[in-house]
Formats: structure tokens, C-alpha cells, sequence
């Protein structure tokens, strides 16, 4: 049994996604290499994540590269005894009033394109050493509290909150 975090990374959806754009640096004229780049850029960006979840008695985090999982790290469970919860008020360009909803709106398509950038919500777990792994981060409240719920429920520590 296995407990994914969210968003979830819709593979399928990204892949749909791809398919067309990576085709027009196939019947594009410009040069090889601005064609070749393109590809790149494509597939860096709608196949890059990071995968968080609770497989069985491990917490598994992987960062997927390009469609590939490059690195994976894995947890005992057992070893945590409770979630801390972090936000880091931002105060970067997009959180000027001028830029209203479109950047509203850019910032929630980037956080479900490309969550691995991150965002001020945290979710961190806490080990009876001390020592705390990043389980999750992002820019929705949404996610943030569903993720405390699902972790809560899997594992049955508690929550601080920051």
C-alpha cells in the first residue's frame, strides 16, 4: 500500500502535452541546434518533478528528470515522530498588487507544471534525532493541508504547526 503526496505529476497528461510541441522541432525550418534546444527545453520542463509518498514502511521522495528518475531517497518511517509545518513569506515580483490575476494565475499553472521550483508551504518530517527531511513544498494552501491530512493519516504523528 502506498500514500502519494499532491499534486500528483499526471504523467500521462504531461506526455499528451509534449507530444505535439517536441513534433514541431521536427517540421520546424530554424537551425539544428535551435531545433535540438527546443526539444530540450520541452521536455525539461513538462518532464521534471519531484515525487513525493509513503511506500509501505518508507517515505520515498524521487526527482524525475526529463521523464527519468535521476535520484531517489528513501525512509524509515519509523524514525519520525512528528510533522512541521513552514511558511516563508515571499516577497519577490510577483506578489506585487499591479500584476493582479494573470500572475495569479501563472503562479498556479507553474506550481502544477513545474511544483519542483517549490514554494513558501513546507511540509517537513521530524525525526527523533532531530533531523528533518523535506516531504513536501509548494505554493498551494490547498495541497499544504491535504498533504498534513494524508501524511497524519498514514502515519498517525502529530502536527506542529510554525
Amino acid at each position: 500500500m502506498h500514500t502519494d503526496l499532491v499534486p500528483n505529476p499526471r504523467v500521462w497528461l504531461r506526455g499528451v502535452i509534449v507530444v505535439p510541441l517536441v513534433a514541431l522541432a521536427f517540421v520546424g525550418s530554424g537551425p539544428l541546434f535551435l531545433r535540438g534546444l527546443y526539444f530540450l527545453m520541452v521536455l525539461f520542463i513538462a518532464g521534471s518533478y519531484r515525487r513525493s509518498r509513503i511506500v509501505g514502511a518508507e517515505f520515498e521522495r524521487t526527482m524525475v528528470l526529463l521523464f527519468l528518475p535521476v535520484r531517489r531517497q528513501r525512509w524509515s518511517v519509523e524514525r519520525f515522530t512528528q510533522i512541521e509545518t513552514d511558511w516563508t513569506e515571499e516577497t519577490r515580483v510577483e506578489s506585487s498588487w499591479f500584476l493582479g490575476i494573470p500572475m495569479w494565475l501563472a503562479l498556479h499553472a507553474f506550481d502544477r507544471l513545474i511544483p519542483w521550483l517549490g514554494g513558501p508551504f513546507k511540509l517537513w518530517l521530524r525525526a527523533s534525532s532531530g533531523k528533518r527531511v523535506l516531504a513536501w513544498q509548494g505554493a498551494s494552501e490547498k495541497n499544504f493541508n491535504e498533504n498534513i491530512a494524508r501524511i497524519q493519516a498514514t502515519l498517525g504523528i502529530p502536527v506542529l504547526r510554525k
